[in-house]
């Protein structure tokens, strides 16, 4: 996610007089952010690469090792995850080219421009669920690590002290860490959390392996197939939730040279994901031939034992990570509300209209962070909240990606400009990308009904 400006602000003049009138989202107080309609230095290859890893390497991160065994084992799993990387490789290059074509910088932006208001405003929507969902996921994890921490120092009765409890814990770095770092107009000053969370999700692929040459486990069962065929698909939520980085995609795209050629975009695509596929994979199975399937946790972390010190460095890592990452999930939600509230006070007066936003901004992130917190407190896992998730991932991963698409090709300008950017070939003949159209707006449908059904049995 680029942190430098508002993932909605337009990349140049002209975007900005298109967008307005395509897009509800972008209003006057928006425009007026921009720095005269100049785009900015457009950033490399690696940048880009390294901001999508941020990314996409998540919470998910901690609960693939649990997902991977009780969808099945581990063969099964990794040739899915195979595939679902295949199809979130050609969904990040659908939104590339509808990047290039629109000249957004949003992803919201980008589906009202081909999609019109209706799905403008669902895709505004689910971000919002979405962003929300994923905070609560992050404090859920902070008490996690919390509880494992004071587990082996103080002992199971540890939560006998009010000091010690979670619900206490969990409340307190929410309101006097997090929340004072929720209130800033924009995130710019959080551009080092890319880097403790690059720092943190290395660490921990690195810890796994050291834990697992350090305690030698013997007698350790490891599931490697199914104990019937339809477990597989259990994983999928979790895959879903794990590689969605379509929401932070588009906005970092729409910050390098939109004259790139589509094999180098490839490419960057490609690094990503596989840095990505390799991290999952690697904790995953070091995870279990760690653990075992007995053993493992939907938390891998609460597996360790705090009092080893590569371990806590892992744990304080974790919190740390959570608590810059935080932030950054509220800006996108809290953006999606801030601009709903101007919309419905855009006609009172100028005086309301320039101390609305400062009023709303801290309103917003004080009900989003207390609340956030408590049911945090009150959800018992970061699995199951993952695994609703994974089910709105599906539309930012599938549906949305296969609905531009699928109109592209009643556009006749913009079918022109995908054909010039692809080239005439094959696989950009209407038939060809009808299908694909088809199939991912199909899939994703059926993925997010199974994905939802599957978290309300769980």
């Amino acid at each position: 996610m680029d942190l430098r400006k508002s993932s909605l602000s337009c990349s140049s003049a002209s975007c900005q007089s298109s967008l307005s009138e395509r897009s509800p989202l972008i209003n006057d107080e928006y425009e007026r952010d921009q720095t005269n309609g100049e785009r900015p230095k457009p950033i490399g290859t690696l940048a880009v690469v390294f901001l999508t890893v941020n990314a996409t390497l998540g919470a998910g991160l901690l609960n693939i090792p649990y997902s991977f065994d009780d969808s099945g084992g581990i063969l099964s799993s990794i040739i899915l995850q195979t595939i679902h990387v295949l199809l979130v490789i050609i969904s990040l290059l659908i939104l590339s080219s509808c990047t290039k074509i629109s000249r957004t910088d949003s992803l919201q932006s980008l589906v009202r421009y081909f999609c019109g208001r209706v799905w403008s405003g669902i895709c505004s929507a689910s971000i919002f669920i979405y962003s929300y969902g994923a905070c609560i996921t992050y404090l859920i994890v902070i008490g996690d690590q919390f509880d494992k921490i004071f587990e082996f120092y103080y002992g199971p009765s540890f939560s006998d002290h009010w000091y010690m409890r979670r619900d206490f814990l969990v409340i307190t770095v929410a309101l006097v860490i997090i929340l004072p770092l929720c209130v800033s107009k924009d995130i710019s000053f959080l551009k080092f959390a890319s880097f403790v969370g690059f720092l943190s999700t290395f660490y921990l692929a690195a810890l796994v392996l050291i834990e697992l040459i350090r305690i030698k486990p013997k007698n350790i069962i490891v599931k490697i197939e199914p104990n019937k065929w339809t477990e597989i698909f259990k994983v999928l939520p979790i895959l879903t939730f794990s590689y969605q980085c379509q929401t932070s995609w588009v906005p970092t795209f729409a910050e390098i040279d939109l004259a790139i050629k589509p094999r180098r975009v490839l490419i960057m695509i490609l690094s990503s994901l596989l840095i990505c596929f390799v991290s999952y994979t690697w904790v995953a199975v070091f995870g279990l031939l760690t653990f075992g399937s007995k053993s493992i946790q939907k938390d891998m972390m609460q597996n360790y034992d705090p009092r080893d010190i590569f371990v806590m460095i892992g744990m304080v890592l974790l919190i740390v990570k959570t608590i810059v990452v935080y932030p950054i999930l509220l800006y996108c939600g809290r953006i999606v509300l801030e601009q709903l509230f101007h919309q419905r006070i855009s006609n009172l007066s100028s005086l309301l209209s320039s101390k609305w936003p400062i009023f709303i901004r801290y309103t917003l992130a004080t009900i989003w962070v207390i609340s956030s917190a408590i049911l945090a407190i009150y959800i018992p896992n970061i699995a199951v909240a993952i695994n609703y998730l994974g089910s709105l991932a599906n539309l930012f991963v599938f549906i949305l990606p296969g609905l531009c698409l699928f109109l592209i090709l009643f556009m006749d300008d913009e079918y022109r400009l995908l054909r010039e950017e692809l080239g005439d070939q094959f696989f950009t003949t209407k038939t060809i990308l009808l299908s694909v159209s088809i199939f991912f707006i199909s899939y994703g449908s059926g993925m997010f009904a199974y994905s939802f059904c599957l978290s309300l049995i769980e």
